[in-house]
């Protein structure tokens, strides 16, 4: 997502959640959409989901064993002597950032431990290239999809091949090769042998194929995996021997010829075939193989056991023996750190144990394992009785359990969840677990769910504003919620509800809070006010009194605005609350906006918040409100009057990219015409051809450019980094920004392939002598140009062309889409001011 996390390496295990859900894709969509821009991110960056290992860290989730690469495509495994050594036992993986000078193609392995694997080694394969793909073809030669250029691309793409000619010249590599790519049996030959004698191959490719060319042979393809099995045949064999098995075995004509070579195999000395062997009585349920495997839950490998522990689990009638013998084989793992094991541990119990059986038997084991891995299982049953695992002594498990009533809106446990803020305990648990028991309250959407937020918000007013903060947030959204939940952004069905519950005994509440609020801090009050405010306690009076406050933040005081102008419906009504003469023009430019007031063409509205003395936070909300569907032709009234003051001034000014953009979209002649003047000013003034993007060189916000940087469909961070997180693709922000003026930024946004950062680019230079290089554009110097070139085998060299023998150089096209397709002049304005910032 570029938002600071890692692509991650995960083991795929049966059954389990890596924690990844498209909505974490869509948030910036969904915020957009739902006016929530600013609110706190989803449970995959609060809560951590997507590390290795994090102390805030879901148990549910699947952790990944690594993280590799920035933005991952296709994956390939190298299958054997086909490659040099070096490479064997290798994956290959894309890492397509969108520059080809800093995308690779990487090669990692994976070692076991315990029962899963942890990465051992990653490397460079190839850079300089675009790769979308890869794949080993018939020849053994690795075929590569490249992209070409940028997110965008070109509508076409080529595909490389990449040989390795002096290994693949060797008697081993050649053997591979034959393996993988001839299958036609010689003369005489019987095909079954020959495909039997596939599966010994080097080539894990041709050995796959066998296996399954024999199994579609049936009887013939039995005989011959027996065959394989009972001979000295490799080890790799004889594991293709056992899942062909599998495959047949799921044809019950073939059970009772094929269990008892699986009964065997488990009994071998081998911990690998026995793994496999396992899988393959699990996959078919060899019900007469249930007491070597409840044996084999206490192999020495502990493959062998998760293995086991997995077949069982989906056996149809166990023993209560059986039972047993896996609760204590589950009480041997004090901890659930192996990922492999605590799947198996809670999969068993998902399966094997009914919701009832998990609370009433295991639920209060003095082991906090046991416990643990039944509030899991109960999170797969979507079961109520996680409300009992509410309570547990140990708080990750009570946690565990208030994630999944929450997460999966599990309906009948909620109301536990929503009066856990009753608990003497509330203020001191972690912000995941107080946000969720807020957020149940208003799923609850009940005068019972209503009262309890209320009482979260004046409880928390001082030790929790934040908390109190949201506490408003719900009740300010309330009869209108957004269908996304608060937390996780999941989609849910659009509930209806009404403030009406709101009763008198509530409302006495807030007012005996008002009547102390001289005895809390400034911000706690704010949040006092926005609480009668959101539920219609506070009188127009009071609410005006708080306009005059000078700490006031403008959402503050457009909210109060909104409140007053729900029962105003002339000037002189809001003439009599005595607000300051900004905020008078605010509120009727407001009731304008809501179609209340009409004033006549020559009425100063127009013109007043213009004038250079005019407060900008309130000039802002009143281009809020301009931006905001307002009616014509007051509209093109308010442009028209900017237009001209700004064109009366000498200097530009820091408030009119909003109003270019307000003009821009006009159809008016007389508007048009008027920013046809501001273009020739400003091109003449600056002495470019930007005209109104000009305007967007000063007076922008910072903090809203943050936000576009980092959560924008521009997606700046998926390409470039600031303040340690973003994306690779181009040069990290901060180093450049120190020698950047605010027009070289602005240019660099408006035209990113005017300059190529060294590094950054791909560039073609034409010699003196005719001849021509492509390659990484690396430095540059006045004396000479650096190259990194890429040979026949993908191994990169730096080769230095002195500047006496180059004829000419260009570049690729920048990858940087055209963010005047995406961004307006004042969202350009907020973004350079945040550049800026961070320099």
């Amino acid at each position: 997502m570029s938002g600071g996390d890692e692509c991650r390496v995960i083991h795929i295990l049966e059954g389990a959640d890596s924690g990844w859900q498209a909505e974490y894709q869509l948030e910036r969509n969904f915020r957009e959409e739902t006016a929530k821009e600013k609110d706190p991110t989803n449970p995959w960056f609060f809560e951590f989901l997507w590390q290795t290992n994090h102390i805030d860290q879901p148990h549910w989730v699947h952790r990944p064993m690594a993280h590799l690469t920035r933005g991952p495509s296709g994956l390939a495994y190298v299958p054997g002597a086909v490659a040099p050594p070096e490479w064997r036992d290798h994956f290959l993986i894309s890492d397509f950032v969108g520059s080809p000078a800093n995308s690779f193609i990487l090669a990692f392995q994976a070692e076991p431990i315990g029962a899963t694997y942890n990465m051992s080694s990653s490397r460079v394969f190839l850079q300089g290239i675009l790769s979308t793909d890869q794949t080993f073809g018939p020849d053994g030669a690795l075929y590569i999809a490249d992209f070409i250029n940028g997110w965008s691309g070109l509508g076409s793409g080529k595909i490389h091949r990449l040989a390795f000619p002096s290994h693949q010249s060797t008697e081993e590599a050649r053997a591979a090769i034959n393996a993988r790519s001839q299958w036609t049996p010689p003369d005489h030959s019987d095909p079954i042998d020959f495909l039997a004698a596939k599966l010994s191959a080097d080539d894990w490719d041709a050995r796959l194929l066998a296996q399954w060319k024999l199994a579609d042979a049936g009887q013939r393809g039995l005989e011959a995996f027996v065959r394989v099995l009972q001979s000295q045949s490799s080890k790799s064999a004889k594991m293709h021997a056992l899942w062909g098995l599998g495959m047949l075995a799921q044809d019950p004509s073939n059970q009772d010829l094929i269990a008892p070579i699986i009964h065997l195999a488990l009994e071998s000395e081998d911990p690998d075939l026995v793994e496999v062997a396992t899988r393959v009585a699990g996959d078919v349920i060899f019900l007469s193989m249930e007491t070597p495997l409840v044996r084999n839950q206490f192999h020495n490998s502990p493959r062998v056991q998760v293995a086991s522990v997995m077949a069982l689990s989906r056996w149809p009638h166990l023993t209560a023996q059986t039972r047993q013998a896996f609760i204590r084989w589950a009480r041997s793992h004090r901890t659930l750190n192996d990922q492999a094991v605590k799947n198996a541990v809670v999969s068993f119990l998902f399966r094997q144990f009914s919701p009832g059986e998990l609370v009433q038997e295991l639920a209060r084991d003095p082991q906090e394992s046991i416990r643990l891995a039944v509030a899991l299982a109960l999170r797969r049953h979507k079961s109520p009785f996680l409300a009992h695992s509410l309570n547990d002594p140990d708080p990750s498990i009570a946690l565990e359990a208030a994630r999944a009533i929450h997460d999966l809106r599990i309906l009948e446990a909620m109301p536990t969840l929503a009066r856990h803020y009753l608990k003497p305990e509330f203020n001191n648990l972690p912000d995941s677990w107080k946000r969720r028991v807020l957020n149940a309250n208003f799923i609850l959407a009940s005068p019972f769910g209503l009262e309890n937020i209320i009482s979260i918000c004046l409880n928390s007013l001082e030790s929790h504003p934040e908390l109190a903060s949201e506490a408003v947030e719900y009740l300010e959204e309330w009869d209108q919620p957004s269908p996304f939940d608060n937390v996780t952004w999941q989609a849910w069905p659009e509930q209806k509800r009404s403030l009406a519950p709101v009763n008198n005994h509530l409302k006495n509440r807030i007012q005996l809070a008002f009547d102390g609020s001289q005895d809390i801090s400034s911000s706690a009050s704010q949040v006092l006010l926005r609480l009668a405010l959101a539920t219609g306690c506070a009188t127009p009076a009071y609410a005006a009194d708080f306009l005059a406050q000078p700490d006031l933040n403008s959402e503050l005081k457009k909210k109060i605005l909104e409140y007053l102008t729900k029962s105003m419906t002339s000037a002189d009504q809001l003439q009599a609350l005595h607000l300051p003469p900004a905020i008078q023009t605010l509120a009727i430019v407001s009731l304008i906006h809501k179609g209340m007031l009409d004033p006549d063409s020559d009425d100063p509205v127009y013109m007043l918040p213009w004038q250079e003395n005019f407060p900008m936070d309130i000039r802002n909300l009143i281009l809020q409100l301009l931006k905001a569907e307002f009616p014509q032709p007051h509209l093109s009234r308010f442009i028209e009057s900017a237009l001209n003051r700004a064109l009366t001034l000498e200097t530009s000014t820091t408030w009119m990219a909003p109003i270019a953009d307000l003009a821009h979209k006009s159809n008016s002649p007389s508007h048009q015409s008027l920013l046809e003047t501001w273009n020739a000013r400003l091109n003449s003034k600056y002495a470019n051809s930007l005209g109104t993007w000009n305007l967007a060189l000063d007076g922008g916000e910072p903090a809203n450019g943050r936000w576009l940087f980092f959560n924008h469909a521009a997606q700046c961070i998926r390409c470039h980094s600031v303040e340690d997180a973003g994306g690779q693709a181009g040069p990290a922000l901060g180093p450049i920004l120190q020698t950047k003026s605010a027009t070289q930024i602005l240019r660099s946004i408006l035209s990113p392939s005017e300059e190529i950062s060294p590094g950054f680019g791909i560039a073609t230079i034409k010699k003196s002598d005719g001849s021509s290089l492509t390659g990484i554009y690396k430095a540059a110097s006045e004396s000479s140009t650096t190259l990194t070139i890429s040979d026949e085998f993908g191994q990169l060299t730096d080769l230095i062309i002195p500047g006496s023998q180059i004829s000419e150089i260009s570049f690729q096209p920048s990858s940087m889409p055209n963010v005047m397709d995406v961004l307006n002049r004042t969202q350009v304005r907020d973004l350079i001011a945040f550049l800026q910032s961070i320099k």
